[in-house]
This record gives C-alpha cells, sequence and structure tokens, in this order.
C-alpha cells in the first residue's frame, strides 16, 4: 500500500517544508504535551465505550457523546442519533472495528448502512474516528477537514502533488488512499523535523496534530484573503480551532 504512493512521488515536500515553518510559529510549543495526552484521553475512552463489552451497552445518552467527540458530528449529534437509531449505530459500529472482514470491505458497508440514515459526510467522520481512536496504532484519522471526497478540499491537499490520487470507488477504497497519503504526510513531518523539538514519548497522534495545524492554516489563510478583517476578528484563535478539529478543546470536553 504505502510503496505504490512512493512508486508515484505524490507528496510535494516543498509545500510541506513551508508549511512547516508556519507550524511552528502558530503552535504553542509547551502546550504540545497537553494536546496528545487529551488525544490519548479520548482514545481510551472510545476504546473503553467501543468495544465489544461496551457496545453491547451503548444507549442514547453513550451514543451522544460519541458523537460530541468528533468534530464533523457535534453539533448534530442529537439528530444524528435519532436517524440512525442506537441500535443501528451499535450494530454498524460493532461490524466496523471487531468485524473479520478486511478494513477496506468494513469501511465500505458501515458507510452504505449509515450514510444514508445520518449522512455520507457524517458517516466518513464517525467511521474514521472510531478506527483511530479504537486502535491508533493500526488505523489512520479519516474525517472530511483531513479529506472530504465531496468538495475535494481537506488538510491532505496541502501535502498531496495530485489529489486525483485520493479519489477511489468506494468509500474503502478512499479509507485506504486516505491512509497510505497520511502516512507519507508522517514521513514528511519527521524528515523536516516538525515537533523534533518537543521532548514527548512516541505518540501514534502526533500525524493527527501535524494535520489540524496544516488545515488550520489553511482556513485561517483563505478566510483572510476572501472575508473582512471585521469578519475574521470573530473567529477562533488557531490553537482554540485546532483543538476542536481534534475533539479536545476543554469546554466541549466537559459538555461531551
Amino acid at each position: 500500500m504505502v510503496q505504490s504512493m512512493r512508486d508515484e512521488q505524490v507528496l510535494d515536500f516543498q509545500a510541506g517544508e513551508e508549511f512547516a515553518r508556519e507550524v511552528f510559529a502558530r503552535i504553542p510549543r509547551d502546550a504540545l504535551g497537553g494536546l496528545l495526552d487529551g488525544l490519548a484521553t479520548k482514545s481510551r475512552w472510545f476504546q473503553e465505550t467501543l468495544s465489544l463489552e461496551g457496545l453491547s451497552v451503548l444507549d442514547g445518552a453513550k451514543a451522544r457523546r460519541v458523537l460530541r467527540k468528533i468534530f464533523g458530528t457535534r453539533r448534530r449529534a442529537d439528530q444524528l442519533v435519532q436517524a440512525a437509531g442506537v441500535d443501528g449505530l451499535r450494530e454498524a459500529l460493532a461490524a466496523l472495528l471487531h468485524g473479520e472482514d478486511r478494513v477496506v470491505e468494513r469501511f465500505s458497508q458501515f458507510h452504505a448502512v449509515l450514510g444514508s440514515a445520518m449522512g455520507q459526510g457524517e458517516a466518513i467522520d464517525l467511521g474514521g474516528e472510531a478506527l483511530h481512536y479504537v486502535f491508533p496504532e493500526r488505523y489512520w484519522l479519516w474525517t472530511r477537514w483531513i479529506w472530504n471526497p465531496r468538495t475535494r478540499t481537506g488538510a491532505l491537499r496541502l501535502v498531496v502533488v495530485d489529489w486525483h490520487m485520493l479519489l477511489a470507488p468506494t468509500p474503502g477504497e478512499v479509507y485506504q488512499r486516505v491512509g497510505e497519503a497520511v502516512a507519507y504526510a508522517e514521513a514528511t513531518r519527521q524528515s523536516l523535523g516538525v515537533f523534533a523539538d518537543v521532548q514527548t514519548s512516541p505518540s501514534p497522534f502526533l500525524p493527527d496534530v501535524f494535520l489540524a495545524c496544516l488545515y488550520t492554516l489553511y482556513l485561517y489563510t483563505t478566510l483572510r484573503m476572501r472575508m473582512s478583517k471585521e469578519f475574521t476578528k470573530v473567529l477562533p484563535d488557531p490553537w482554540e480551532l485546532m483543538q476542536r478539529l481534534l475533539g479536545t478543546y476543554p469546554r466541549e470536553v466537559e459538555d461531551a
């Protein structure tokens, strides 16, 4: 899987270096460890709640909390639980996370089952976050802010030379392509030394933080070019937006 993208030379390392300089200027260096700790805490909660045992007792309140911890589903959590149903969410998540088929098939089936009920975009966000935070060492993060196949936007557009590489016939195949691109985004981060000065233990969540940095930078740059200074003043601080994207913003964590 990874070799195919190496052969295609899909990552724009020169662009990555330019963005890396902006990343260093924007992120509070002394806060990175706390952000990684927050992601680890989120992961442990997902692992407990979405284990086979946890899913067996999943109720409406817990299903709502799952959706409230995900940026793309947070605001519509109540409506999405009602639309998909607790039983529907429980069964779809159990098949996605603990089924025996390959993850490509499991993701496509998950998307087919929940996409029509709760929306295709929301199904991507839920499926991608569930896989990654339940099995952070095995699966990568895919949300629409990382790659939105409908609008063809997201953080990966900043490091992928040819975004057509992220297109595929099925959601599961797109998930696989995203995984390849995320792996090489992580290789870019390491080769550029981004976060190398931060003393942290190895974390499977550093790629998430790097992509959130890039997307935040892209979003602010784009909005400031298109909107008035008065309007952009009401936008969240970049550091706050990063935490919101990753589902670790303190106020939202307490309100999940």
